[in-house]
Parts: structure tokens; sequence; C-alpha cells
């Protein structure tokens, strides 16, 4: 019984609720989402455990505990400011999250299913263009609740260097959200492009979160919306964005360079609104190095206790004591696991992922018989394959939006490259 969404039911009326209230109002999407994962489980119990795929991630559920009961308390007098209930509470950003994956994969595992839920996605995510617009346009903050406070929406004031943040309150974060579903509208503009009303809805929906995106000013999304866009139309269009990418290279370097001429280089700051060349200035790319050194750090703890970790939330203490500064995390999440968890568990969790991201890349792009593949699954393959490549420069995934959204995705490819059998 994987065909969940084509006929409905009462649980996937409530889990499409959760997917399209989960960019705005989270922790009632959180609650729909729980309810509706109860009834896929308690059917399908057998089929997850024959599947090859759910087995890695079950026994990584059932590791993760017994690691936290290894981690050894001689850790605890080097950290006066870490206690180690705060692993156990580490297990939260990945216990549920494995439930979720096995769970919601009998609610996407057809293609029309994943276009159906890409589609309410994109619904629930014009709120956040909403709020995005009237805070960069219109200065409006908040914040607002409803519900006695069970919903607050509140936008930090923007600074002269701050893009766009959205209810996310982070520019990084907010560029991730858009990066997620600008394939899944694009693949929506070109699914009704027989359709006028429709195209046009789809187009400026496409045009507002390509528009949003790029005001983030967060340098992963552009990077991501340069991947999306040959992921989604092939080679086709390189020869038209291999271009305009030289430009907008050109137009930094000649901004920023010292040895560029004074009144070039004023000019085109003045072309250039300062938010955008800012962005790649020597004092804001000072990022690097202390981004490779944070790494460099994250090596010598993980190699310090490589087979179970240091436990969850100890790497900005570690990074502390040894650096007298502060990061809040690794800004890799294989990394992150590691240094929390250990390496036997990251490369079971994450070697399971990237065998995934292997086989759909090669089902959807490569495969004869997915030749002609609809555009949803090459849309849900790049919205999650970038959101993954952004994780091994950030760590966006701590938002339980996005966390929540990339097991969703990969339950998907799961089902893409899962062999369908006769009674499915």
């Amino acid at each position: 019984m994987y065909k969940y969404l084509v006929n409905s039911n009462l649980s996937v009326k409530i889990f499409l609720l959760g997917i399209f209230l989960l960019p705005s109002a989270p922790s009632f999407s959180i609650f729909f989402l729980l309810v509706s994962s109860i009834n896929p489980i308690k059917k399908n119990f057998n089929k997850i455990i024959d599947d090859k795929w759910n087995l890695t991630f079950i026994i990584s559920a059932f590791l993760m505990p017994l690691i936290c009961l290894m981690q050894s308390e001689d850790i605890m007098p080097l950290m006066d400011n870490w206690n180690k209930s705060l692993t156990w509470i580490g297990l939260s950003n990945w216990l549920p999250l494995i439930f979720i994956f096995l769970s919601f994969q009998f609610f996407v595992s057809t293609a029309e299913d994943r276009k159906i839920v890409s589609k309410i996605l994109i619904a629930g995510s014009l709120p956040i263009l909403i709020s995005g617009f009237s805070q960069y346009f219109f200065k409006i903050y908040g914040p607002f609740d409803i519900f006695n406070g069970l919903i607050i929406w509140f936008q930090r004031p923007l600074q002269s260097d701050t893009g766009m943040t959205a209810v996310f309150n982070n520019q990084n974060y907010a560029g991730a959200w858009f990066c997620i579903i600008w394939p899944l509208t694009l693949a929506a503009l070109l699914d009704s492009l027989n359709k006028k009303v429709n195209k046009f809805i789809c187009l400026s929906i496409l045009i507002s979160i390509t528009t949003a995106l790029i005001l983030t000013t967060s340098r992963s999304a552009w990077g991501g919306l340069i991947l999306l866009i040959p992921l989604m139309t092939g080679g086709s269009l390189l020869q038209y964005l291999l271009p305009i990418i030289f430009i907008a290279i050109l137009c930094i370097f000649l901004t920023n360079l010292n040895s560029v001429p004074t009144d070039l280089q004023n000019t085109m700051r003045e072309i250039i609104p300062n938010r955008f060349w800012q962005e790649f200035s020597t004092d804001n790319f000072s990022w690097r190095e202390s981004r490779l050194d944070i790494w460099r750090y994250a090596f010598t703890f993980i190699s310090q206790k490589p087979i179970f970790g240091w436990g969850a939330a100890t790497f900005p203490i570690l990074y502390f004591l040894e650096t007298s500064a502060y990061t809040a995390h690794a800004h890799n999440l294989i990394l992150e696991l590691a240094n929390n968890y250990g390496i036997p568990i990251t490369i079971i969790i994450f070697g399971s992922i990237f065998l995934i991201c292997f086989y759909s890349f090669f089902k959807i792009y490569i495969k004869e018989s997915f030749a002609k593949s609809q555009f949803f699954e090459r849309a849900w393959f790049s919205s999650f394959f970038v959101l993954l490549l952004s994780q091994l420069w950030d760590i966006q995934y701590y938002d339980g939006r996005i966390s929540i959204i990339f097991w969703i995705l990969l339950a998907g490819l799961k089902e893409v490259i899962r062999p369908k059998l006769a009674n499915d």
C-alpha cells in the first residue's frame, strides 16, 4: 500500500496540512506531521524492516543512544559549561527525523505523490515570500502573534549589510529555503506551460522566489542557484549561463580589487548596490580563513575521540578552549556529526545518504527509462542535492523546518530507486 497520496485518506490530508504549514507555522506543522506518521509505520512495519535502504538508518537510530551511554565522563571536567544531558538532547536532531524518513516515504512513493507534495510546499512558502518582501521593502518587522502566541512572526530589523531573512531571522537559512523551493517552482511552471492562468501564477512565484533568493545576499544561496539551473535544464542553458557568471565575476573583481583604477571602481560601485559587491569584499571574505580554521580544529577534535565522539553541543566549547573564539558549530554537518557521535555512525548515515543521491541521480538523469522523467523528479533531486551540499559549507540543518524537509526529500529519492513490487 504505497500509493497514499493518489488514494487519499485522513493520514494523507493531515500530512499535507503539515507540509503546507511547515514554512510559516512549524509548531503546528510538527504536530500534524507526527500525527500523520503513526498510521504508515503501523500498517507497513514489515515493509520498512525489509527495505535495505531503511535498515542502515534503523541501525543508526539504535546505535546513537548506545553511543551516548558510551561517551566517557572524563569530558565533563574539561568543560565546565557542558552537561552530558546535552548529548541526549542532541539526539532530537536525528532520531525523530529518521522516524520521519521511515514513515513519510509512503507519502512520497510515486512521481505523482512527489508532485503533489511539491505543489503544497510551494503554496505553503508564499507567506515566507510575503514576510520577506515586507521586511526588506516596507520595514515591517513585527512581532505578530496569533493563537495566544502559538505562532509568532518576528523579522529582525535589517542592517545596512544584512540581506532578507524573512521569518528565519538568518539570511543563510532563508536562502537555503528559497533554494529548496526554486526548482520545485520551476518544475510547476514547466508542467503548466499549456495552461495560461497556471503558467502566469507559477512564473510570478518563480520570479518572486528568485528575487527573494538574491536579496538574502547569502553567498551559499547564490551558489546554489547557479548549480540549480543546469541541474534543472541540463546543458542547454550553459551557453547563456556561463557568460552571465563571467560578467558577474568580472564586476566583483572591478569593485573590490585594489589594482583597479579608482574612477572605474567607483563607477562600478555606483552601478552595483552596496549589499552585493560588499559581500565579496576583502573584509567579508575573512570568513574563508576562519572557516578553514574551524574545519582544521574539527578534524583535530574528531581524531581525539574517533569512535564515540565528544557529545552534542561540545564543539563550541572545545573550539573556545583552543582559540578563545566562539563558533556555534563545525560549519559542516558531516564533521559536526563525527565530532558529536563518532566516525562510525557518521559513515553509516552519510554513506547511505550519498549512495541514495548517486543512484537516484543515475536513475533520474542517465538511465534510459527515465530519460523523459517528469520535471518534478529532476526538481526533487535538485532541491535535496543543493541542500545537502550547503550543509557541507554551513549548517542550516538545525532549523527544524529545513531538517524536516531534508529527510522528506531524501525519503522521496529513496523511493525513486526502490524496486517497485507487484503489490505496491
